[in-house]
């Protein structure tokens, strides 16, 4: 798997920034959602384990040119804006899409502009969608 299509995995995703509260996050998960799984990012490179690591993740974003071009046309730093990472599914086997929710300090529009050009371009594998106030992005 390439390092541009890590969301690949994920059905439906919705990037908010950081003014975002949690309660407003959860809203948008599915009433019969089966499991959460939730990442603090900012505590988790943080910490001593990944302070180590930090290094090498970097260069790994910066030698994919591809990503770093993406990135910085987002103004996104994956490794200082993204706070929480939150993924929800429903039924095992997944019957029905799952959901990432990602919150961070950067811009949606951006980011939904962004989307809207690769959508264009790709449009049997990304759909930016809009429900209950929230931009949300389905990647199949």
């Amino acid at each position: 798997m390439n390092s541009s299509r890590l969301l690949v995995l994920a059905v439906i995703t919705a990037v908010v920034s950081a003014n975002v509260s949690y309660a407003q996050l959860e809203k948008a998960l599915p009433i019969d959602t089966d499991m959460v799984l939730t990442i603090n990012v900012r505590r988790a490179l943080e910490s001593a384990v990944m302070k180590d690591a930090l290094p090498a993740m970097r260069k790994a974003l910066e030698e994919n040119e591809q990503v770093a071009a993406l990135l910085k046309g987002l103004n996104l730093d994956p490794l200082k804006d993204i706070d929480r990472i939150t993924v929800s599914m429903t039924g095992l086997p997944m019957a029905k899409p799952g959901i990432v929710l990602i919150n961070g300090k950067f811009d949606p529009a951006k980011i939904e502009t962004a989307a809207q050009v690769a959508a264009a371009r790709e449009k049997d594998r990304l759909a930016v969608l809009k429900e209950g106030g929230m931009t949300m992005y389905k990647i199949s």
